[in-house]
């Protein structure tokens, strides 16, 4: 991120953070989602903070914030006072993305035990790292000395060669999976394909889902007709 941020501050351009899997990590004494312009946190049923499903951001630019609402709710500009009569006028490009009122809540509760549900995570990483050292072939993720992770999935790496198999590696990837999973340990691959392989990045696509940008991106020089 200190790289990202400095990239972002000598071309002029805003840093949006992700962190969607990171509540509660911290960088450099920072915690993430607050080094960025942006921060954005997933609320689905599967992350450290859950509220079943939706998301969350958080700025300290109140226009950034302004502008945000907007997106949220059809493009309007939200107003904190009911008006009698909703005029429903858009000001931007906007979508429908407000979350329920028991998801919200539901997430809320549970931030007041993130610190002990994240301290459970280290606790936990810290040991399966320690023991899965001491197995061939298992690479078990590092975390630097200026930083602290919360482990929304504790993800390792293995090196095959080092079994000496008469298998590709592609084969003995899948047979250690197999592994796993029939001694109760879920385990799976995720985002196996690069971006550049994904259908809406063809040409073609682009043209169908983002019209009203085409223009923009052409005039960058970011989009190329082929």
């Amino acid at each position: 991120m200190a790289e990202l941020l400095a990239r972002g501050k000598k071309h002029g351009i805003p840093v949006v953070e992700d962190a969607c899997q990171a509540h509660g990590a911290t960088y450099h004494g920072k915690k993430a989602g607050t080094l960025g312009v942006l921060g954005c946190f997933s609320l689905n049923v599967t992350k450290n903070l859950s509220g079943g499903e939706g998301g969350l951001l958080n700025t300290d630019d109140a226009k950034l914030a302004e502008h945000a609402k907007m997106i949220r709710t059809f493009g309007e500009k939200v107003s904190k006072e009911k008006e009698r009569i909703r005029p429903y006028y858009s000001h931007t490009i906007g979508w429908n993305y407000r979350t329920q009122e028991l998801p919200a809540a539901f997430a809320r509760s549970q931030l007041k035990r993130l610190d002990h549900y994240s301290q459970i995570a280290q606790r936990n990483g810290e040991y399966l790292t320690r023991e899965l050292a001491n197995v061939p072939g298992i690479i078990p993720p590092y975390v630097p000395p200026d930083r602290t992770t919360v482990y929304h999935k504790y993800r390792l790496r293995f090196d095959p060669s080092v079994w000496n198999l008469r298998a590709s590696p592609v084969e003995v990837r899948n047979a250690f999976l197999a592994a796993l999973e029939a001694e109760g340990v879920a385990a799976t691959l995720w985002h196996v394909t690069p971006l550049t392989s994904f259908p809406i990045l063809e040409t073609g696509r682009i043209r169908q889902r983002l019209p009203m940008e085409l223009p923009v991106l052409r005039q960058r020089g970011r989009l190329q007709s082929r």
